[in-house]
């Protein structure tokens, strides 16, 4: 059986619309979270956020007009301590609804609490250090809110529909190590 077979009938969907976001604010899901290290050796917590595909008649001149695009978001740990700044992380738990009061036990516990949920994000456009000339994205911790649209059906790019935020799987796939070519 083939691992995939070739299709480029959607590889130009984008039709190499690559620019950021206007400034506003946008219905999104959080497709993932997860902890990464800059080339400067600096820590983030990086959610990629998807603007949700089942709002375009409801928003039309923000996710109607922009829906599937992809902006990913930061939460920096502190360089000197180590650590992330709680309240910038606690945004985040308010805008995903999670009640008052709840213990979050890790930050693995975290980033699953965080997946396939709904919010609502101010997307900011700002200058990109590290491309003179160019503008990027850029959502603060403080801009995320909860979402006015509680019902999800947003479609994955498989064809699937979100159910009620959830992704379909959140499990890495298992691989077999006599498989890899190395």
């Amino acid at each position: 059986m083939a691992f995939f077979t070739t299709n480029y009938s959607n590889v130009n969907n984008n039709q190499g619309n690559y620019e950021p976001l206007p400034d506003g604010k946008y219905e999104m899901l959080i497709l993932s979270a997860s902890e990464e290290v800059a080339k400067t050796g600096s820590r983030s917590l990086t959610f990629k956020l998807v603007v949700r595909n089942d709002l375009d008649q409801a928003l039309p001149a923000t996710n109607g007009k922009y829906h599937n695009r992809i902006v990913w978001a930061r939460v920096w740990k502190n360089k000197q301590t180590g650590t992330y700044n709680m309240d910038n992380l606690q945004y985040i738990m308010k805008a995903i609804g999670v009640p008052e009061g709840t213990p979050i036990e890790s930050l693995e516990d975290f980033v699953k609490i965080t997946w396939g949920k709904p919010v609502k994000v101010n997307v900011h456009l700002e200058d990109d250090d590290y491309h003179k000339g160019e503008k990027r994205n850029n959502i603060n911790p403080w801009d995320w809110e909860n979402t006015e649209f509680i019902k999800v059906a947003h479609t994955n790019k498989d064809g699937q529909v979100m159910n009620q935020g959830q992704p379909q799987t959140q499990q890495a796939p298992d691989i077999n190590a006599n498989s890899l070519p190395f």
